[in-house]
């Protein structure tokens, strides 16, 4: 008897199978879109990333401590790509008469700090170690504006 062999499936079952295969396909389709890195080319607007972004914006300030008089604040304010600018505090007659050179090397380390947006600076040798103190109460400043 080797005639012809019906197999009786049940709908129940039949259905039940189908679903499953279905859900799988789309977990595994899920998982391999997840783990694709993206490409840089979609059509997304784009964002400004980590490393655009130098600062996080604000002002931010540095004290420099001088002989006998009390600490000097430098204020550095940033945005998130640039420096804009660098000031000192109110400053009083003593820190004008005792260290003369301390005004106009800031404005001259500003200028050249905001139009370049980089702490190197050039100085002459009257002006060296104001401008390294500077430079440095600077630098300090913008350590708490990194964002990272």
């Amino acid at each position: 008897m080797s005639g012809t062999k019906i197999i009786v499936f049940q709908l129940k079952e039949v259905i039940r199978t189908a679903i499953f295969a279905i859900i799988g396909v789309l977990l595994i389709i899920g998982l391999i879109y997840f783990f694709l890195p993206k490409k840089s080319g979609d059509n997304e607007e784009p964002t400004q990333t980590q490393e655009e972004t130098l600062y996080l914006p604000g002002t931010y300030k540095a004290q420099i401590n001088l002989h006998k008089i009390n600490p000097l604040n430098v204020f550095v304010t940033v945005s998130e790509s640039k420096i804009t600018k660098i000031a000192l505090a109110e400053t009083n007659e003593e820190l004008d008469y005792f260290y003369p050179l301390i005004k106009p090397t800031l404005l001259n380390l500003s200028s050249d700090i905001v139009k370049n947006q980089n702490l190197s600076a050039s100085y002459t040798e009257e002006n060296k170690v104001t401008t390294q103190v500077l430079l440095g109460a600077v630098n300090e400043a913008l350590k708490g504006a990194n964002p990272r």
